[in-house]
């Protein structure tokens, strides 16, 4: 199964060994209360079974990124911020979870089998709820120390820029102020 966590919506999909889509629907995400979000994520797998006739394994891109403790930061879902989502969805679904950020998930999946097959480089945006971006090198997500190669959204707008425009500064719902997101995503427009 695959599950696309973003700020407003999860999309959950069924997918073959080849990568085909069987089936898949919308959730509307639930963003304030973190049991009510671990006990959507349960019912959505739960009927995926049903759908499916079988426990399947899961991948989930989700919005944000991870501490090296495995703590969720910088989400635009902020009920996830501070939790171990992954270590908590492994414990309430019983199986094993393979998560990543949503936007790099987005940016493998094309230069691996997408738009950006064939490629060297590769770089997803993505404009929705938040704002950011993935890179790939030859196939391969680019990842340094910091893990923000190729992400964009949360970092600050620049001080000229809030100048000469005179933008005001909005708080982010990853808990910063004037993240790039909070101005060119769907929600900052």
């Amino acid at each position: 199964y695959g599950l696309d966590i973003g700020g407003t919506k999860i999309e959950v999909a069924i997918f073959d060994s080849e990568f085909q889509c069987l089936d898949s629907w919308r959730l509307k995400t639930n963003t304030d209360d973190y049991p009510a979000f671990l006990q959507q994520i349960q019912s959505a797998i739960e009927e995926a079974d049903q759908k499916s006739a079988v426990k399947a394994t899961v991948g989930i891109g989700m919005p944000g990124i991870r501490s090296v403790a495995g703590q969720v930061l910088s989400s635009n879902v902020p009920c996830l911020n501070g939790k171990k989502l992954q270590e908590d969805l492994r414990r309430v679904l019983n199986r094993p979870i393979a998560m990543a950020n949503d936007i790099r998930c987005f940016a493998l999946s094309e230069a691996r089998l997408g738009a950006g097959r064939g490629h060297a480089r590769v770089l997803g945006v993505i404009l929705g709820t938040g704002a950011g971006g993935g890179l790939c090198i030859d196939g391969e997500l680019y990842i340094k120390p910091g893990d923000i190669a190729g992400e964009f959204g949360h970092q600050c707008i620049a001080a000229s820029v809030v100048q000469a425009y005179d933008l005001p500064l909005f708080g982010c719902g990853c808990g910063l102020t004037g993240c790039t997101e909070t101005y060119i995503s769907g929600t900052g427009l």
